[in-house]
């Protein structure tokens, strides 16, 4: 079971103070209240859809619903090992992915405004052989290429738990654009041996699943993965970017 759930700015609920002390802990309340608005907005979002979607699998109230954390932040469920799932946000959405096996999610904008185009310097931010492929990329692909390859590296951080700055550095990613969908081929060492990706567009946005390459052999269709527009729950198609 893979499940993407994607919820557009667009649609964000609005929470009082008084509605979302109704799901989250203590500790997130006072995470809440040191944020600025915007991204306060996104937390609160992304925790409701989450905390909502979980209480929906398991059969209890919102208010059972209580995560418990890794030493780098990552959220999980203590007494429901078989239950993984992932958050992700940007500005202009949000995702969650909740599978029966370990994932990571990250969704980006491809437009971040004239004063963050990471996509002019990738060596910035990229292993220096992944960021060959955004150069290498014609001019108006660079952006949506730059922004795939950050969303396979953030969901790839989330997928084991570790460093984005150790995965920043030695994660070497190739994109094989001649292919639809593009092809991910990555390093074979601690950072890239068996890792699986599915990418899609969204609008905006690209958003990247990652899972161990054992539980990606069930994904072979694109058609096996439940892809649901919030707040209605339809289901809904995306254009699949890349797979690898």
């Amino acid at each position: 079971m893979l499940q993407l759930h994607i919820c557009n700015a667009a649609d964000f609920t609005s929470f009082s103070e008084d509605s979302y002390a109704d799901f989250l802990d203590q500790d997130e309340c006072a995470r809440v209240s040191r944020m600025r608005e915007p991204a306060a907005v996104r937390f609160l979002q992304a925790r409701f859809m989450c905390k909502r979607l979980l209480a929906d699998q398991l059969g209890v109230s919102l208010t059972q619903v209580n995560f418990a954390y890794t030493e780098n932040g990552k959220p999980f469920l203590p007494t429901v090992p078989n239950l993984q799932f992932s958050i992700s946000h940007c500005r202009g959405a949000v995702a969650v992915a909740i599978a029966s096996h370990p994932i990571g999610v990250d969704i980006e904008d491809m437009d971040r405004g004239r004063k963050n185009r990471a996509w002019e310097s990738p060596e910035h931010f990229l292993n220096a052989a992944t960021a060959t492929a955004v150069h290498s990329a014609p001019s108006a692909d660079k952006a949506q290429v730059f922004t795939l390859l950050w969303t396979l590296l953030e969901s790839q951080v989330k997928l084991r738990d570790s460093s984005i700055v150790r995965a920043a550095r030695h994660l070497r990613i190739a994109l094989e654009r001649d292919a639809q969908p593009w092809r991910v081929r990555t390093s074979q060492d601690e950072h890239g041996t068996g890792v699986a990706w599915l990418s899609w567009s969204q609008g905006g946005q690209v958003v990247s699943v990652a899972m161990d390459s054992a539980s990606a052999e069930t994904y072979e269709s694109a058609a096996t993965v439940e892809i649901y527009r919030w707040p209605e729950r339809d289901k809904m198609a995306l254009a699949m970017l890349a797979r690898g």
